[in-house]
């Protein structure tokens, strides 16, 4: 939240290379910070300067070496010309590194064991805090030019919307994790202390037994030890207790250690916990379960629908030319390629930054979540909460079908989601097993019937065109009816939808497949829509709503009497389920 208050203006101290940054003191970020901010200005302001005294210093030396008459008086001319742009240079850029100095003095930051503040500015001024408990994540991003210089800024994603958000740009990389690891620890001690309430604070008021702790001075540090040590394993058991409940994800299970040796054998263990979907896990020496090569990343964005455009019109640009030439009106074969040029930048652009994005892409588990690796030229670095993945959506263009790829976005309970794509891809390209094991990661065990596993499921969901067959997967999906034919005559018959004792699962899209998933106890409202066609049909479309996102899950054209009686069977359905995820004691409460 903003803050006009000023505090104190005790004296900041740059940012010493080890972990007290967030010892609750003011400090002030890395000194280069304002020339990252304005090195383009900068550069600008270098180069222009350059290029006129190295024009002047030409005029100088011709007129030295002219011998006219009046070669000494050009001389003082050219001297005098060359000396004031140099003053006029070196005057400008000490105004500049004056204002730099002077802007990153009022750039600190703050960090103490319940929240984070930030303030900055000059003439405009401006200082704000955040609780750490609303804290949903914290990135860390390295642009090109700070990554060169070993640089890193972190963003914190604050619950509030967009404005709330902070940035402390920049640090030192080693000082940026760092202050990262730690805050993320304070963050989850924050969070769980917020939610216990109660009970954390009378677990630190009491010692050993459940008494009082001893009123002796003597006493107080092993007893503040105690309490500290109890009240920490109250949190753990709070945190394991919530992982264990019905609806928890099975990394949410992983992370709070519910499942035992996940540390110890990371590969092991996932593949033990991802049994019902068959997917063999192969964590590397960096704890990396999915990586991305920036080959496939390339091949891929070459196959989706912006580059084909791209790659459409360099094939008509090179036509326009060769016919405009051989005809005699290059003239004109020039301005329609003008005009291709500029439908082509839109396309390229598009592609050729989700190419840098999404290149070098890798992913994680730790026990702060899913970290998430990105970036060739600008690296991020971001910690996905998988208690906060509300749906889950793959997606598979046609032309990926040949290699079996699949992209996995998500769904995410965080206000950086809403605007930035990349904050919500959770696998930009993969394999079919790639894509399964982390969408099943973030989602709870399937509870489909005994005779089928979670894989037959998916691959039902995944692969198939039409709810023609005859397996005990294909039975658990229900399609629209056959007036939907006359509304969507291509997709209505792979459109279908399964729901299982932890999730809906919907399929779509006969061109570009595409599967949703939507665990019960995460869904925030529903709603039956019919159009007029709809109304006329008897149809209607079942929204289950979820967080802002790429993900609309929806049950399109299903006949009245089935998409009313869904609304009112998952309403009961969804509140048990939220019932079950948030109960004290998942023991007491029936799903």
């Amino acid at each position: 939240m903003a803050d006009t208050h000023t505090p104190d203006d005790s004296a900041a101290t740059p940012g010493p290379p080890d972990d007290t940054l967030a010892d609750g003191a003011w400090h002030r970020v890395h000194p280069l910070t304002p020339v990252m901010k304005s090195g383009a200005f900068l550069l600008v302001v270098l180069g222009i300067g350059i290029s006129r005294a190295e024009d002047m210093l030409k005029d100088a030396l011709n007129g030295a070496a002219g011998g006219s008459s009046s070669s000494s008086n050009a001389e003082t001319y050219a001297a005098s010309r060359w000396l004031v742009a140099l003053a006029i240079l070196v005057g400008v850029l000490a105004v500049l590194l004056l204002a730099n100095w002077i802007m990153w003095r009022k750039n600190e930051f703050r960090v103490d064991d319940d929240s984070l503040q930030v303030r900055k500015g000059v003439v405009g001024k401006a200082h704000r805090k955040a609780r750490l408990d609303r804290v949903q994540a914290i990135d860390l991003t390295q642009p090109l030019l700070p990554r060169l210089l070993g640089l890193a800024q972190l963003k914190f994603d604050v619950a509030g919307g967009s404005d709330s958000n902070l940035t402390i740009e920049y640090l030192r990389r080693a000082d940026a994790e760092k202050l990262r690891a730690t805050m993320l620890e304070r963050v989850r001690v924050s969070r769980e202390t917020s939610r216990e309430g109660g009970t954390s604070r009378t677990s630190t008021s009491l010692g050993a037994g459940g008494q009082e702790a001893a009123a002796n001075p003597g006493d107080a540090p092993e007893d503040e030890a105690h309490t500290t040590r109890q009240a920490a394993r109250v949190r753990e058991d709070a945190a394991t207790a919530r992982a264990s409940r019905p609806g928890a994800s099975l990394g949410s299970r992983l992370v709070h250690g519910v499942i035992p040796g996940v540390v110890d054998d990371l590969s092991g263990t996932l593949t033990e916990a991802l049994a019902p979907y068959r997917v063999r896990v192969a964590a590397d020496a960096e704890g990396a379960i999915v990586r991305v090569p920036p080959h496939r990343v390339f091949t891929a964005q070459a196959l989706t629908g912006g580059a084909l455009v791209a790659e459409a019109g360099f094939v008509v640009l090179l036509v326009l030319f060769g016919v405009g030439v051989s005809t005699g009106h290059a003239s004109e074969a020039f301005s329609i390629a003008l005009t291709v040029l500029f439908v082509m930048f839109g396309a390229v652009n598009a592609a050729v930054r989700a190419f840098l994005r999404d290149s070098n892409f890798s992913v994680a588990l730790t026990s702060d979540g899913i970290v998430v690796t990105h970036g060739l030229t600008s690296t991020t670095r971001r910690v996905i909460p998988v208690d906060r993945i509300q749906a889950v959506e793959l997606t598979q263009p046609v032309l990926w079908r040949r290699f079996g790829w699949w992209r996995v976005r998500m769904n995410l309970a965080s206000s950086s989601a809403l605007g930035d794509d990349a904050d919500a891809i959770l696998l930009p390209v993969g394999s079919v097993d790639d894509a399964m094991m982390l969408m099943e990661l973030v989602l709870p065990e399937p509870g489909t019937p005994p005779d089928v596993t979670g894989r037959d499921l998916m691959l039902e969901a995944m692969m198939a065109e039409r709810t023609t067959s005859t397996s005990a997967a294909a039975a658990m999906f229900t399609g629209p009816g056959r007036r939907a034919r006359l509304l969507d005559p291509l997709s209505s018959r792979r459109e279908a939808w399964a729901r299982t004792a932890t999730m809906t699962v919907i399929r779509e899209g006969r061109m570009k497949r595409r599967v949703v998933c939507v665990p019960h106890a995460r869904v925030q409202s529903m709603a039956l829509a019919q159009g007029p066609l709809q109304r006329w049909l008897g149809l209607g479309t079942v929204e289950l709503h979820s967080t802002s996102g790429p993900t609309r899950p929806r049950l399109v054209h299903q006949d009245a009497e089935v998409a009313q009686r869904f609304l009112f069977d998952h309403a009961e359905v969804t509140r048990r389920a939220r019932a079950a995820l948030d109960a004290p004691d998942p023991q007491r409460v029936g799903v």
